[in-house]
């Protein structure tokens, strides 16, 4: 009996295990990554391409296109590298995105994109 017990118990570890694998495909596939149109950049409210989704054409020298809403992931699907920045004015804090490149995890919203210097 007490067999039994043991077994049925290992059982039940065993389903939650395989359900916590299957659980972040299905949140990934949430996503929105696929509403992001060639030469465009899309900005995404939410992280990892979920949310409502900005899109802007390349951001051209000397321009800045600012997001009202601020956004925490973004997909550069320009030939270009553009620059994301936290201010609304593409000053101060920035990082690199590169041709093709999506970054899906920000810790903070960032606020604009500019052209790389």
């Amino acid at each position: 009996m007490r067999m039994r017990k043991i077994g049925a118990k290992l059982m039940v570890v065993a389903t939650l295990g395989a359900l916590g694998t299957v659980l972040p495909a299905t949140a990934a596939s949430a996503s929105s990554w696929h509403n992001c149109p060639v030469d465009r950049v899309c900005a995404y409210l939410l992280r990892n391409g979920g949310g409502t989704v900005t899109v802007i054409p390349q951001v051209q020298p000397g321009n800045c296109a600012r997001i009202g809403t601020g956004f925490l992931s973004v997909w550069n699907r320009t030939t270009f590298t553009q620059r994301v920045w936290v201010s609304t004015q593409c000053t101060g804090d920035s990082w690199p995105l590169y041709a093709n490149q999506r970054i899906g995890d920000f810790v903070f919203r960032n606020y604009s994109i500019g052209d790389w210097p």
